[in-house]
């Protein structure tokens, strides 16, 4: 990792961050962070391997930045990639900001949440800093910053044990997924070969194949006349995109199915394993028909704590244990040669390729979560509840890892959240009023399913393999790509919100933050009111997902040729998953159809069309939030969403 690569990942870092908090909160434009490698990451590798890296060759080839240099720029991007807009910061200031500025008579929350609210976690209002910050700066007053330096100082504080923790893990189990499962992380594919250099052309491979400019002018077609129909309405949008969806039904009590393609994760299917595809298409088709079977017998409305479809949720979110407690007793065998190497005892294991030692990892491990248990106290949450609101959140979020690293799903969120889920496993009635609101304030984290479950750190952890740059330095600079993109996105938001010069075209960031952050807080008062707990129904189901997932577990481990992925049936529950079966679907049809007709040479020669596709696909969402940004400013258009 060289100096220059590590000055354009601090660059980028800083820019990603922006631009984004600009796109969705002022300019009101498209979503370019909620995928696991997203649009804002996309974008720019592209631009550095299609356009600014050839550039630098034709003008001197000693500039032209090496694949391990591209890689480092791209682990950077990704990195910071997780902490803006969905990834993290929306989360944040949803939290930390209503409570004193939205609480009013009706809502009770200075009765019911503020004698248990930590106010070390909260921007107080006393010196109109909320009031400011919402409805603009009066002249010649200046920004006060100390009102929010506390809360976000302890803030900080955890959000770095949690990422330690989630880092230790990854390192923990790379080699069990990388090297052992042989696990294809399907998302980190695309990236790899863009990057992929020949000395003898200043292009790199992947764009000197026709199939690729192919690939590349749909979207860019589609998207482009889109844009253009921005301007100029009567010629009519081209109805393909994330934008478009057709709900179709079959019947009145079942779900609509909703039909869109999204290029996004289309792309990233195409090099995902086609039983897996199928599994993912068929389990949510039955969950379809299951609600709606449920719906007729009113039992999936039945009262719980999840929300949504709680029952259904309950019933998935079973299967989901069972994938992930799996993973870690197939993994047991290495995990224990871990720990004895960690102690100096005999072992054929080398941890001299991983981005810290397996002793490190252990520590930092153990240190973060005796960190994050304190701070949970200190926050109110007693210790009981803490255990178990611990031991679900990392179930969450290593579940999150390790399936996204064979299914190569580009959107993928938590099946429940663990802070609801702890509520009513234990009650609402049974849990003391200090850890009510401290497990609502939990929404920063618990929420999160980019940043803390470290799936783009396990994708970066298997590039760095693929690319044979096993030495490379890489833990320092994501710390430090993390660490500035943290630092800007919270900085700049809060500057956009006060809003000093008018640089903006709202009075207050406020507007695209807090007030959808209400009801972050209202549930606090749900949960006193009413007593909320998982009903015994919610409980048979969640049984039943077990026991069917542990029975697909089976078959698959004593059946190799069994076709069916109980991974499939662990994410059946997702609503993020629901809404790109679709895509998946024609994904599936077509690889399908490429191995039956020409076996895997034929698949490898029509990869080319599909990393056309994306970066068509990111580079045309990246063109319409620059066109929004200068003519449609708070009236962007969505083009890019789930």
């Amino acid at each position: 990792m060289t100096f220059r690569a590590g000055l354009i990942g601090i660059l980028l870092a800083i820019l990603i961050n922006i631009w984004v908090t600009v796109s969705e909160f002022a300019v009101r434009s498209s979503l370019m962070t909620i995928a696991h490698i997203p649009v804002i990451v996309l974008c720019p590798l592209f631009l550095l391997t299609a356009v600014i890296n050839p550039a630098l060759t034709a003008l001197r080839p000693a500039w032209r930045l090496t694949t391990v240099e591209l890689f480092g720029i791209f682990s950077m991007g990704l990195i910071a990639s997780t902490i803006p807009g969905f990834g993290f910061a929306n989360y944040f200031f949803r939290v930390i900001i209503p409570p004193h500025y939205f609480a009013s008579t009706e809502n009770q929350w200075a009765e019911l949440i503020f004698p248990y609210l930590p106010n070390w976690l909260v921007i107080p209002n006393d010196n109109q800093a909320l009031t400011w910050f919402f409805e603009g700066l009066p002249d010649g007053a200046s920004i006060p910053w100390d009102d929010w330096f506390i809360p976000i100082f302890w803030w900080v504080l955890l959000v770095g044990a949690l990422s330690l923790a989630g880092t230790s893990l990854i390192v923990l189990l790379r080699k069990q997924w990388v090297e052992y499962e042989k696990l294809t992380f399907p998302l980190v594919q695309i990236p790899l070969i863009m990057i992929q250099q020949d000395d003898a052309h200043p292009l790199p491979p992947y764009l000197r194949n026709k199939l690729f400019w192919i690939g590349f002018s749909i979207p860019t077609f589609i998207l482009g006349w889109n844009i253009i129909n921005y301007f100029i309405p009567d010629m009519g949008n081209i109805p393909i995109g994330t934008s478009f969806v057709t709900n179709v039904g079959i019947g009145r009590d079942f779900p609509v199915v909703p039909i869109k393609i999204n290029f996004l994760v289309l792309a990233f299917a195409f090099f995902t394993n086609v039983e897996v595809l199928f599994s993912i298409w068929f389990f949510q088709g039955t969950a379809t028909l299951l609600t709606g079977l449920l719906n007729k017998f009113g039992v999936s409305a039945a009262a719980g704590t999840n929300s949504l479809n709680s029952v259904m949720l309950s019933h998935y979110f079973g299967g989901f244990v069972v994938v992930v407690l799996w993973s870690v007793w197939t993994a047991r065998r290495h995990l224990m040669a871990v720990f004895k190497h960690a102690l100096g005892r005999p072992s054929k294991l080398n941890d001299q390729e991983e981005i810290i030692s397996y002793r490190s990892a252990i520590f930092c491990l153990v240190a973060s979560m005796v960190y994050i248990a304190g701070w949970l106290a200190m926050s109110g949450i007693s210790v009981p509840v803490i255990l178990v609101f611990l031991a679900t959140l990392f179930i969450l979020f290593l579940g999150i890892a390790r399936i996204v690293a064979e299914t190569g799903l580009a959107y993928l969120d938590m099946p429940v959240n663990a802070n609801e889920f702890t509520v009513g496993l234990i009650g609402s009635g049974n849990m003391t009023p200090p850890s009510l609101v401290s497990l609502a304030l939990a929404n920063v984290y618990a929420r999160n399913w980019r940043l803390f479950s470290m799936t783009s750190l396990s994708h970066l952890l298997y590039g760095v393999r693929a690319i044979g740059a096993q030495q490379m330095r890489l833990f320092g600079m994501l710390c430090i790509a993390g660490g500035i993109g943290l630092l800007t996105v919270i900085l700049w938001t809060i500057y956009m919100g006060y809003n000093p010069n008018q640089i903006t075209t709202f009075a207050g960031a406020g507007d695209g933050t807090g007030a959808a952050g209400v009801g972050y807080s209202q549930i606090i008062v749900t949960w006193m009111k009413n007593k909320t707990v998982i009903s015994s129904i919610e409980q048979y189901f969640f049984g039943a997902g077990v026991l069917v997932a542990g029975g697909l577990t089976a078959l698959r481990y004593y059946f190799p040729a069994w076709p069916i992925h109980p991974i499939g049936y662990a994410i059946a529950g997702s609503n993020v998953v629901r809404v790109v079966t679709f895509s998946i679907f024609l994904a599936w049809l077509v690889k399908v159809i490429v191995l039956r007709v020409g076996g895997v040479s034929l698949y490898k020669n029509t990869q080319p069309i599909f990393i056309g596709m994306l970066s068509g696909y990111v580079l045309m969402v990246v063109v319409a939030s620059i066109v929004d940004a200068i003519w449609f400013p708070g009236q962007g258009h969505s083009i890019h969403t789930w």
